[in-house]
C-alpha cells in the first residue's frame, strides 16, 4: 500500500492500493490540510513536493552557504532524503569555516568553536547531529543512510535551518534590539 508522510506535519498517509499504485497528482494531508503533488509508480513514493513551498532564505546567510540550505530543501521537497542530509552537513561545513573554525575535518572545526566559546553547548550538539547525519552520505563504506527516512532528513534540515538563522540572523536581531532599548 503506497503511503508518504506529510511533508508539513510529518504524519503518515496511507493511500488506497488501486488509486494510488499508478499516480501523478495532487493528495490532500488529512491531518493539516497541506496539499502535495506527488508520483507513485508501481506503490512507490518517486516524488513528493508540497504544493506552493517557498524556499526558506536567511538574512546574512553568505550565498555558498545559502546555496546548500536552498539544495538541501530541494533535495527533502523531491523525496532526495540522503541528498538532503548530505547538503544539510556540506551547509555545516562551510558555517564552521566562515566563522574560522581550526580542524582537519568537520569533527574538530566542531569540537575549536565549542572550546573556543564561539558556539554555546546546545549548538555543538546540533552540529554534531547534522554532522553524524551527513557522514553517512560522506561515507559510503559505513552506508547507514538506508536509515536516513523523510522524517528524520526534515529534523535535519529544520536543525540546520535553526543554526544557521542562530548564527547569522540573530546577531543582527539583537542588534537592532539593543538600538531600539537604547534609544527609549
Amino acid at each position: 500500500m503506497p503511503e508518504i508522510n506529510c511533508l508539513s506535519c510529518a504524519k503518515n498517509k496511507f493511500l488506497g492500493i488501486i488509486t494510488y499504485w499508478n499516480y501523478k497528482g495532487d493528495v490532500k494531508c488529512e491531518y493539516c490540510g497541506a496539499i502535495m503533488n506527488i508520483h507513485i509508480e508501481s506503490g512507490e513514493l518517486q516524488f513528493c513536493i508540497l504544493k506552493g513551498s517557498k524556499l526558506v532564505k536567511i538574512d546574512e546567510l553568505p550565498l555558498n552557504i545559502q546555496s546548500d540550505v536552498s539544495e538541501a530543501q530541494i533535495c527533502q521537497s523531491v523525496g532526495a532524503y540522503k541528498a538532503s542530509v548530505v547538503m544539510c552537513r556540506r551547509a555545516l561545513e562551510q558555517i564552521c569555516d566562515n566563522m574560522s573554525a581550526d580542524g582537519n575535518n568537520l569533527k574538530d572545526k566542531i569540537k575549536s568553536l565549542y572550546d573556543d566559546g564561539i558556539i554555546s553547548s546546545s549548538l555543538f550538539t546540533a552540529f554534531n547531529e547534522i554532522r553524524y547525519f551527513g557522514n553517512y552520505g560522506a561515507h559510503p563504506k559505513d552506508d547507514l543512510l538506508l536509515g536516513v527516512n523523510q522524517s528524520n532528513s526534515q529534523s535535519v534540515l529544520d536543525v540546520t535551518i535553526h543554526v544557521a538563522q542562530h548564527v547569522y540572523e540573530m546577531p543582527t536581531k539583537v542588534k537592532r534590539l539593543t538600538q531600539m532599548r537604547t534609544k527609549v
